[in-house]
C-alpha cells in the first residue's frame, strides 16, 4: 500500500548504538510515523526546556543570595565604642546618634562624694554611691540607695535617708520609716552628723550593717576644681 507521509527514523540516544553485522548488538532504531514522530520531538523539546529554566532559576537564586549576603553586614556581632573626654568635663562619644554625625555628648556621670559599703548581711561586700542630692534608702530598685539583696526587715521605701551638705562639707543621715542605728545608738527621729567610718545598722534584728565612707570633705570637693578650672 502507497503512502505520501515520509517515515521519519527516530534513535534513542540512551540505548546502545546500533547494531553492526557481526557483533551480535540489538538494532534499538525505532520506526515512527510522521505524527508520532512530532509528538516525541514535542515532549523531547519541553523537557530540555524546562530543565534549561530550572537551571536558569536556580543561577538567579544563587546570584541573589551572594548579592543580598555582600550587602548586608553581620549584625550580631560585638560593636564598639570609644568615647573621648570633652573640655565641658562630659564625656563624648565618636559614635553617631541616630539623626548626628561626629561626637554626641553623652550625660555627665554624677561625681561621688562618699559610699555606703554593705558589711553585714545579705548584700555583704556591695558597695554604693553617694552624690550631691539627697539619697533614700530601702530595698526598691527606684530608691536612690537600693539595697535590694533580700532582706525582707527592710523598708521597701524610705527606710533612712542620707544627704551631703556641699557648703558644710559634711553628711546627714536621719530616719524614716523603720528602725535606724548609728555605731549602735538608736537614731530617733533626728538628724545626725556622720563621721568617716561610722557604722549604719538597718532593721529591726539589725540585719544588714553599712559602713561610711566619706570622700568629699573639708579637705576636697568637686566644685573647687570647677572654680579652679574656671579661674
Amino acid at each position: 500500500m502507497s503512502d505520501d507521509r515520509k517515515t521519519r527514523l527516530i534513535r534513542d540516544k540512551k540505548t546502545e548504538p546500533m547494531g553492526k553485522p557481526g557483533t551480535g548488538q540489538a538494532d534499538k532504531t525505532i520506526v515512527l510515523d510522521p505524527e508520532t514522530a512530532t509528538q516525541v520531538k514535542d515532549e523531547m523539546f519541553q523537557q530540555a526546556g524546562a530543565s534549561g529554566a530550572t537551571r536558569h532559576q536556580e543561577m538567579q537564586d544563587g546570584s541573589a543570595g551572594a548579592t543580598s549576603s555582600a550587602a548586608k553586614p553581620e549584625t550580631g556581632g560585638p560593636r564598639t565604642r570609644i568615647f573621648k573626654p570633652s573640655s565641658e568635663g562630659a564625656i563624648r562619644s565618636t559614635e553617631p546618634g541616630p539623626e548626628q554625625t561626629g561626637s554626641v555628648v553623652v550625660p555627665e556621670v554624677e561625681p561621688v562624694t562618699g559610699w555606703l559599703v554593705v558589711i553585714k548581711g545579705p548584700g555583704y561586700g556591695n558597695t554604693l554611691p553617694i552624690s550631691y542630692k539627697k539619697h533614700a534608702i530601702g530595698r526598691d530598685p527606684d530608691q536612690e540607695i537600693s539595697l535590694d539583696f533580700g532582706d525582707s526587715t527592710l523598708s521597701r521605701k524610705d527606710h533612712a535617708f542620707i544627704e551631703y551638705d556641699y557648703k558644710e562639707r559634711v553628711f546627714y543621715l536621719w530616719k524614716g520609716d523603720n528602725y535606724v542605728y548609728v555605731n549602735g545608738e538608736s537614731l530617733r527621729g533626728k538628724e545626725r552628723e556622720l563621721a568617716n567610718g561610722d557604722e549604719i545598722s538597718l532593721g529591726t534584728q539589725e540585719s544588714t550593717a553599712l559602713r561610711f565612707v566619706a570622700f568629699c570633705d573639708d579637705r576636697f570637693d568637686w566644685l573647687d576644681r570647677e572654680k579652679k578650672t574656671e579661674s
